[in-house]
């Protein structure tokens, strides 16, 4: 099975070259204050991915500082704007700041955040249902959890924690079945061959860090190694 799939996994690999597809990588970027915010997105939109993921779960501060730093820094590559209530923002001493994520909605292209928090928004961004697990799953649990997601969203993100080596075979062989548009990998550090192969079994992107140091999970590598690994592989 293992030696199938290794097959399957190569050819998907030389077909993608060979039809000149480039693996798509989004940075990540997770600032706590209005300076790296700005510092951030300008790094961001000068680095080599083709998506920038701007996370504003964890921001402090006043938020008209960090609207106006964007607008001073509006990025030229598709904005992936991400909310996560588990880590909800602050912001001029609330809990409940989605100022920030509502006035840069419009600008987004794709919108990675809870549905009572999506529904508000009037701009035409495309949504993604998140689901992370913080252990590993079995691929039943993974086909279950993904046709739950696909309703009513236009990419579905499944993610979860690579315990084992083999949890990276399950997160490829689910990206690998369906024709949703998907991410899917493992987070942790074992889990770095999905994220970096997850292009190759059709999903729609990677994510990287910034720079080294400044990973927003475990398991990323900067956007520069990994995209000199892929120009690498499709010479």
């Amino acid at each position: 099975m293992a030696k199938r799939w290794a097959d399957i996994l190569a050819q998907k690999w030389k077909n993608s070259s060979l039809n000149g597809e480039k693996p798509r990588v989004c940075v990540s970027i997770a600032p706590k204050n209005a300076t790296q915010f700005e510092e951030l997105l300008k790094e961001a939109n000068l680095s080599q991915a083709h998506l920038i993921e701007l996370r504003v779960d964890g921001l402090v501060g006043d938020a008209q500082s960090f609207v106006q730093a964007f607008l001073r820094n509006i990025p030229s590559k598709p904005l992936v704007l991400t909310y996560n209530l588990e880590k909800p923002v602050t912001l001029g001493g609330t809990k409940d700041g989605l100022h920030v994520f509502f006035e840069l909605a419009r600008y987004a292209s794709y919108l990675d955040a809870p549905d009572e928090i999506t529904q508000k928004v009037k701009h035409s961004a495309k949504r993604i249902a998140s689901l992370h697990f913080s252990r590993s799953i079995n691929f039943e649990e993974g086909i279950k959890a993904i046709d739950d997601l696909a309703k009513n969203h236009d990419v579905v993100k499944l993610v979860f924690l690579a315990e084992k080596l083999e949890d990276n075979y399950t997160a490829l062989k689910l990206a690998s079945s369906t024709e949703i548009p998907r991410i899917i990998f493992c987070m942790g550090e074992l889990g770095f061959l999905s994220r970096f192969l997850a292009p190759f079994c059709g999903c729609v992107w990677t994510y990287a860090s910034l720079k080294r140091g400044t990973r927003t999970a475990a398991g990323q590598v900067d956007v520069d190694t990994l995209i000199k690994m892929y120009q690498t592989l499709l010479r």
